[in-house]
């Protein structure tokens, strides 16, 4: 079995927008979704997918943890950032 250990799903056309990728990002600045990975994953015997999340966003945590409820091979990945340094850690 095959698991993709790091993924990034978002969609900048949402209400909010996205914190990253940003308009400066060039190609990865677009919609991308678990059907996305599973067009480009299957095929190489990918089977799931851990999702790392890319913004401190309450909203965008709860927008990944609905996606991971729809979605039998995803299963998401904590975004934490160290509140003396500001670093993040995954």
């Amino acid at each position: 079995m095959i698991i993709d250990t790091h993924t990034h799903f978002y969609d900048p056309s949402r209400p909010a927008g996205v914190p990253w990728p940003t308009e400066e990002g060039g190609p990865i600045y677009r919609t991308v979704l678990p059907e996305h990975h599973r067009s480009i994953a299957a095929p190489t015997g990918v089977v799931g997918t851990v999702v790392t999340a890319a913004s401190a966003w309450l909203e965008d945590n709860q927008w990944l943890l609905d996606l991971a409820a729809g979605a039998r091979s995803m299963g998401p990945q904590s975004w934490r950032s160290c509140p003396t340094t500001g670093s993040t850690t995954t």
